[in-house]
């Protein structure tokens, strides 16, 4: 580990709570230790973040003291969840979670080769590790046959246990001989097949198809006195260029605020979040605090209502909602199945030929899909959820 500690500590980041992290010697602003980026640094300079900071926030006298000038910037854009008492935690950034992995510190060091399309076959995760490892040395001819054997000067014998004999290499074993002819055809004709007919196997493998399963969804009115806000997130690739959008409607349905939003570059979860940050603050800004937030993420769900862990690397923007949420006089998170929160997703899809965030505030201002999503959800009109399930139907 101490070998490879140069390497290791370039995916160490620190998240800040109460400052108890070394301010040059700690990587917490994601550009490796701020002593790196100066000469004026001392070893022995152990000031903590805490000594930069003043209620919780930047003390930006201070910074522009000690602190190379082009570094302030990202300094003061760097946010703090300040939290007296508790000490600034490490986050491990190969995994989700911020916690240390030895496989992933592995991943990190060793030279891994490029796997194939076999290689991911043999190694899947749902098969057992001792047929995964017979198979890949059958595929290498690493077994103990008399085929291989004789490579190494022994007399190649007959094969015994058959009653036609044979030489003993691999497609005798597991294909071409007595016994292995044996198992195909019992377990083929177990299942109602020839195994001799591969033509018509393959034929009934192409005409089977999962079963599916037909939900009708329908977008439903808040209670009285409440408003809905939907809100979704969209990536173009996971990850890829990123965006957001969200509607607010009353307890007739009626439309009174709508946005869609860029975020940049990021993966379709960060996407989720930061659109539901933004209309919850929106609701907060101007007066709006009975809400029901409606999402179709259930991953969003847990996190907010802290059923789960999120992410490190989004970790920050959850604790921001849950902080907006603090401020409501009554707030609730469900999920919604995705055929019921359309305009939402509409409206998250269409900044993504544009970088300008757009606001709406009637109905008849909304992109033509997003128009037209929202008026037959105003009109609950039903649409249908299909789910392919792991069964499989019988082929005609």
């Amino acid at each position: 580990m101490m070998k490879n500690k140069g390497i290791l500590g370039g995916h160490i980041t620190w998240k800040i709570k109460s400052g108890s992290s070394s301010f040059w010697w700690d990587d917490w602003l994601g550009k490796g230790a701020l002593a790196n980026h100066t000469r004026n640094i001392s070893s022995l300079n152990n000031a903590t973040i805490a000594h930069f900071l003043n209620n919780g926030k930047w003390n930006e006298r201070k910074l522009r003291q000690q602190v190379p000038p082009l570094l302030i910037p990202h300094i003061l854009s760097t946010s703090v969840q300040y939290q007296q008492g508790v000490k600034d935690t490490a986050v491990w950034k190969p995994t989700e979670a911020g916690i240390f992995s030895c496989a992933s510190a592995l991943e990190i060091c060793r030279h891994r080769q490029n796997t194939g399309v076999i290689s991911n076959q043999i190694w899947h995760k749902q098969i057992p590790f001792k047929m995964s490892f017979l198979v890949w040395r059958a595929l290498r001819y690493k077994l103990p046959t008399n085929e291989t054997l004789a490579n190494f000067g022994v007399e190649p014998a007959r094969c015994f246990c058959c009653i036609k004999k044979g030489w003993d290499d691999i497609d005798h074993i597991f294909n071409e001989g007595p016994l292995a002819t044996h198992i195909w055809t019992y377990f083929s004709s177990t299942m109602g097949a020839n195994s001799q007919q591969t033509s018509l196997l393959v034929d009934m493998a192409e005409k089977c198809k999962h079963d599916v399963r037909v939900t009708s969804v329908v977008w439903k009115t808040p209670h009285t006195n409440k408003y809905k806000l939907n809100t979704d997130g969209s990536a173009l690739h996971n990850p890829g260029k990123i965006g957001g959008g969200g509607i607010l409607r009353n307890e007739h349905g009626e439309m009174i605020y709508a946005f869609s939003i860029p975020l940049g570059e990021g993966t379709n979860n960060q996407a989720e979040v930061q659109a539901a940050r933004y209309g919850i603050h929106w609701c907060i800004q101007h007066g709006y605090r009975n809400i029901i937030l409606e999402v179709d993420s259930e991953l969003l769900t847990r996190w907010i209502l802290q059923n789960s862990i999120p992410p490190w690397k989004i970790q920050r923007f959850v604790e921001e909602i849950q902080i907006l949420v603090n401020q409501y006089e009554s707030f609730s998170c469900v999920h919604t199945y995705r055929e019921a929160n359309n305009t939402a997703d509409f409206l998250s899809k269409h900044n993504h030929n544009q970088d300008i965030m757009q606001h709406y505030y009637t109905y008849t201002q909304l992109p033509n899909i997003a128009r037209g999503s929202y008026i037959l959800e105003k009109m609950g009109v039903q649409s249908f959820r299909r789910k392919k399930l792991k069964r499989i139907k019988k082929p005609p």
